[in-house]
């Protein structure tokens, strides 16, 4: 891909439109001497120079650019026939999309900033996108500055043979990999899955399936197979004796004994409150990293957010632990099943493992009440797979909830349902990276009489980034 700019000093390069800037290159791969431009300047190719209706001459150079897309901190070149597109959006402005792998992309300019950003159609993930450019006649092309790419190695997966993942699949999971990471998620092949490198398998995480993956030699040498050694979870560290007391506190505060047993969700329950057993802390540093660096980028949003108020904010423990209200950090509680525990304490929780039509669409859900976290619970005893109305009406064992730090930001708040939301809806007039809500409040009829919701409020965000599981919670029903 080929840029040509013009400059009267041979400083403040101006670059032409696409257009323009098309014309002008097949004009010099025709090699033609001259060419009249639209707005009456004429080009002097063998002088190198542009020359006005006005008189004046501008000199004029011909820059090889290539665009590329930040891949977990690497830079990667896009395919030749993908550069055009991403040209033409950031003269123009605009937004473009293209496929690449069955996976598509839209690319989008931020207005007056001359930045542009990848995003996945489908899983909203976004990414950096950039230029380096050289002039084009015989110098060598700048190297980006990357980490170093003999860290990223080859993964494949067996289907009837070993076949190769896309590099940016195998980029994902080396770094997941090298920062000592026990499972991750990705995608491939349009298709979501949970890889865990203590078994070196992945899961679909639609289909269920299950597949062996192994490990070869970095990415650009022999593919050679290395041998894998398990790598340690994430550790769970009790904390009861430090803990205990506060957080029996907000699941006291929080708990509405008179909606127990009332509603679908609560139909068979018939304990009033709840008794803490243990808490145990998850200290995952991957995790923490994400939510910590989201938290960064939500902090930069201008003018701020409007406080909002959520039932546990009034709880000492939230006193305690100064939550950044600046960005509206609250705690909420997240009901699940026990064995899923485990699991969530490890790669956190994620918005593709929420049912397809829940009632704000896929996103992870919280709340603001232990009673309502209560509901989605499965006790020890009964097991994850036991039918609902088993599991309520015979659990007298341990149950666990998590109590998660969740970065609501600037809450869209629902009065009827919204089936369809992958992402948070726009903010109408907004754009960039902030023209979209952060997350979205199911209002009940508690604080709207017109809501759709009746008991309880719900908040959802659709970025696992956004949520840390902090404690686990281990309690009995009294």
């Amino acid at each position: 891909m080929y840029r040509w700019e013009e400059s009267q000093f041979t400083t403040n390069w101006k670059v032409y439109s696409f257009e323009t800037e098309q014309k002008i290159e097949q004009a010099f791969l025709r090699g033609e001497q001259h060419l009249t431009l639209a707005n009456g300047h004429m080009i002097d190719f063998a002088q190198r120079q542009c020359l006005s209706t006005k008189g004046t001459t501008a000199h004029l150079r011909r820059i090889k650019v290539v665009w590329q897309v930040d891949i977990e901190g690497t830079y990667i070149d896009y395919p030749p026939h993908i550069q055009p597109v991403i040209e033409r959006t950031f003269l123009s402005e605009a937004r473009s999309r293209f496929t690449i792998n069955d996976n598509t992309y839209d690319i989008c300019c931020v207005p007056k900033k001359n930045e542009l950003f990848q995003q996945n159609i489908t899983t909203l993930m976004k990414r950096k996108v950039r230029f380096v450019s050289t002039a084009a006649d015989g110098l060598p092309r700048a190297t980006a500055t990357t980490s170093n790419t003999n860290t990223f190695h080859r993964f494949q997966v067996f289907d009837q043979s070993w076949i190769d993942m896309s590099t940016a699949t195998c980029i994902e999971l080396s770094r997941a990999w090298n920062s000592g990471q026990v499972n991750t998620t990705v995608t491939f092949r349009t298709a979501h899955y949970f890889v865990d490198f203590s078994k070196m398998e992945q899961t679909n995480l639609s289909t269920s399936k299950v597949r062996k993956i192994r490990m070869c030699n970095p990415i650009g040498s022999q593919s050679q197979v290395i041998a894998v050694q398990p790598q340690s979870p994430a550790r769970l560290v009790d904390v009861t004796a430090q803990y205990h007391d506060l957080i029996q506190d907000m699941i006291n505060r929080t708990c509405e004994s008179d909606n127990i047993g009332m509603g679908q969700d609560s139909h068979g329950l018939t304990h009033r409150s709840f008794r803490v057993k243990s808490v145990h802390q998850i200290q995952n540093p991957n995790l923490l990293r994400d939510y910590q660096n989201y938290k960064s980028q939500m902090g930069s949003r201008p003018g701020g957010y409007r406080k909002f108020d959520v039932l546990t904010q009034k709880c000492a423990l939230s006193n305690e632990s100064e939550l950044d209200r600046r960005v509206n950090e609250v705690y909420l509680f997240h009901g699940t099943r026990y064995n899923t525990v485990d699991k969530i304490s490890n790669v956190g929780l994620d918005a593709r493992r929420s049912e397809i039509a829940a009632l704000f669409g896929r996103g992870i859900y919280f709340t603001e009440n232990s009673s309502k976290a209560d509901e989605y619970v499965r006790c020890k005893d009964t097991g994850d797979t036991a039918p609902k109305e088993v599991h309520k009406s015979r659990c007298h064992s341990d149950c666990r909830f998590l109590i998660s730090r969740v970065l609501l930001g600037h809450p869209y708040v629902a009065l009827t349902p919204m089936n369809d939301l992958v992402k948070p809806p726009e903010i109408q007039g907004a754009s960039g990276y902030f023209q979209n809500y952060d997350s979205v409040i199911g209002e009940s009829k508690k604080f709207n009489p017109t809501a759709y919701l009746y008991r309880y409020r719900e908040f959802v965000v659709y970025n696992g980034s956004q949520s840390y599981p902090e404690f686990v919670v281990t309690y009995t029903r009294v």
